[in-house]
């Protein structure tokens, strides 16, 4: 999904509506990120690729999306390090918060959701690497994000006919195909939600994979290759571990593998 400004201010609504709000700060104590990306998800976003805050943080830096001055615009994803020789540094990372604009913040923090400026937080001990729109691969402001799908019907066809043959081990339907060709023209889907939909799905979970073919599909699904040993031991190894198939899914959908074969479809 595509994030505007007027999305961005409906996201700052809600974050500014839990300031103070007991049962708020006892559900994302501790969950700072979790918390901005829940603010967007009240628009109709489920933002994925990210995960995490140091995730988060490289992928911002990495497309050069990372901005460093101290006045974000509001309703974009502010980050903060850990120790004072981290700034401008992501691998610091340290905490999340979303910005209202004129230089403050909201986040939840040590229990309680609250507003800061970013000069006072920063004065606490959590040095400012910068700030970003989550969705940064379609532009680094709020208004240039705003745009549909590149790829031509044909192309967005055949990315999600893929989905249905590798991840549903059959031929697509005409409803569902052409309901997630409409999504990713209109924007209102990306490639990785549509992905997210297809393989996280009851009918593939009703697939009853074992963790070793699982692990196969994504690498066909998402990589357009089968797995090489080194790559998918460590895969399992983290689901033997307790990680969850959606942890595993979301360390596919980050790679830069994975946004590789989708700007291919013209995503």
């Amino acid at each position: 999904m595509y994030i505007t400004s007027s999305m961005a201010q409906t996201a700052v609504d809600w974050m500014v509506n839990q300031v103070g709000s007991a049962s708020s700060a006892s559900t994302w104590n501790g969950r700072c990120l979790a918390m901005v990306r829940a603010a967007y998800e009240q628009t109709g976003v489920y933002q994925s690729g990210y995960g995490t805050g140091p995730i988060a943080a490289q992928k911002l830096a990495a497309g050069g999306y990372l901005h460093t001055d101290d006045n974000p615009p509001a309703g974009t994803l502010v980050m903060f390090g850990v120790c004072s020789n981290s700034k401008y540094d992501p691998y610091g990372y340290g905490h999340a918060a979303m910005s209202i604009g004129g230089g403050k913040i909201v986040h939840a923090y040590a229990g309680v959701i609250r507003i800061d400026d970013i000069s006072k937080f920063v004065s606490h001990g959590y040095p400012y690497l910068g700030w970003g729109v989550w969705h940064a691969e379609y532009g680094n402001t709020m208004e240039n994000v705003q745009a549909s799908a590149t790829g031509d019907a044909a192309q967005l066809a055949d990315f999600v006919e893929r989905l249905y043959t590798v991840a549903l081990n059959r031929p697509s339907d005409a409803i569902g195909k052409a309901a997630w060709i409409a999504s990713l023209q209109n924007g209102t889907k990306t490639g990785a939600d549509t992905v997210w939909g297809v393989v996280l799905s009851d009918e593939f979970k009703d697939r009853n994979l074992s963790d070793n073919d699982f692990v196969e599909v994504l690498y066909k699904t998402l990589f357009d290759r089968s797995s090489d040993s080194i790559g998918k031991e460590n895969w399992l190894n983290q689901l033997n571990n307790g990680a969850s198939r959606e942890t595993i899914f979301n360390g596919f959908v980050g790679s830069d593998e994975f946004a590789e074969l989708v700007r291919s479809f013209g995503l």
